[in-house]
């Protein structure tokens, strides 16, 4: 056998192993992205309770499963 058939062979069994791959990286990468996804909404939820708190730093901080966010002043509002 010649070089060139050694090289052609080298070549189709390097593409191959990554055909078999790549079905294997498809999910890694998907979860990679979706995790960086959750990271960046954890750190926008985290920045919305530190505006809130700086407004009102007494009041109890509620949130639901839809993200809504409600503020419980346990103090009254002394109007005078």
């Amino acid at each position: 056998m010649n070089q060139s058939s050694f090289t052609g062979l080298r070549l189709r069994l390097l593409l191959l192993v990554l055909l078999a791959v790549l079905p294997a990286l498809a999910p890694t990468l998907y979860n990679g992205l979706e995790q960086r996804r959750m990271a960046a909404a954890d750190v926008q939820t985290g920045a919305k309770f530190r505006e809130l708190l700086g407004f009102a730093p007494e009041a109890i901080v509620i949130m639901d499963r839809e993200g809504h966010i409600q503020l419980v002043n346990p103090r009254p509002l002394n109007r005078s």
